[in-house]
C-alpha cells in the first residue's frame, strides 16, 4: 500500500495537487535517513516532518510554512552527503535508476522521479495558497 499526499478541497474532493510518495515503509525509511545522517540534535527542530503518523492525517495549514522551513534544512544537510541507495524495492530502484544523482538529497525521490522533499515544498506552496492542508491517504 502507497502514500500518497495531496492539497485538496473537502466540501468538493477536487484535488489541486498531490503525489504518491511510495510505500509507507519508504517514507519511515526517509525520516529515518534523515535522522540518521543529521543526528539527532536536530529532530526538535524537525518536529514536523519527522513526528507526523504516516498513516491517514494531515499537516495543518499553519504548519505549512514551518513544514518548509524544516524543508530547506534537511536540503542544506542532505546536499552534502554522498549518494545512497535507501531502498531495494523495485518501484524505488527504476525512480532511483531514473535520477542524476550528485548528493543524498537526490536519492530520496517520489515514485514518478521527482525529488521528493521538492515535490513536498511545492505541495506545501499550494496548501499555502489554497488555504488548504496536506492531506496523508
Amino acid at each position: 500500500m502507497g502514500l500518497y499526499l495531496c492539497v485538496m478541497d473537502p466540501d468538493t474532493d477536487e484535488e489541486f495537487d498531490g503525489f504518491e510518495v511510495g510505500t509507507y515503509t519508504y517514507f519511515n525509511v526517509i525520516r529515518d535517513t534523515v535522522i540518521n545522517r543529521l543526528g539527532r540534535k536536530l529532530k526538535s527542530k524537525l518536529s514536523l516532518f519527522l513526528d507526523h503518523p504516516d498513516s491517514d492525517g494531515q499537516w495543518r495549514t499553519e504548519d505549512l510554512v514551518p513544514l518548509r522551513a524544516e524543508i530547506a534544512l534537511i536540503r542544506s544537510a542532505l546536499e552534502v552527503l554522498p549518494t545512497a541507495l535507501l531502498l531495494t524495492e523495485d518501484w524505488y530502484l527504476g525512480a532511483f535508476a531514473k535520477v542524476k544523482r550528485s548528493n543524498l538529497y537526490d536519492c530520496v525521490v517520489t515514485v514518478d522521479a521527482e525529488p521528493f522533499f521538492d515535490r513536498l515544498d511545492r505541495l506545501c506552496d499550494v496548501g499555502i495558497t489554497q488555504g488548504k492542508p496536506i492531506l496523508f491517504q
